[in-house]
């Protein structure tokens, strides 16, 4: 990967999957995409943020780490080659993003 580097809850480097040109599919998204697509037609910026949701969310540093782990190979492999392991872990990365967000920004 000629990506760069983004540092991991434990101080390790996790290497972030170079920006595609273009980000987004020149087609329209689909439900055939599957569910998690938005987290899949990130560009190097929104990679990075996705990790800082990660290492701030509700999960042992071990999870986190296997988590933005397993986001960097996704990306790699996307569009092309995603399986139903990767849907469990983009449904994963989902929820404890989303549980993150909501616990944080939700709240009025």
């Amino acid at each position: 990967m000629n990506g760069s580097k983004a540092e991991d809850i434990d101080g390790s480097e996790v290497e972030l999957v170079a920006e595609q040109e273009p980000s987004v599919p020149a087609a329209p998204i689909t439900e055939n995409d599957g569910p998690y697509w938005y987290l899949l037609t990130v560009d190097k910026e929104e990679q990075k943020t996705l990790f800082q949701y990660i290492d701030n969310c509700n999960a042992s540093d071990q999870e986190k780490k296997a988590m933005k782990q397993s986001m960097a190979d996704i990306w790699s492999r996307y569009p092309d080659n995603i399986t139903e392991e990767d849907n469990q872990t983009l449904e994963l990365v989902d929820t404890k993003v989303g549980e993150y967000l909501n616990d944080t920004y939700g709240k009025t």
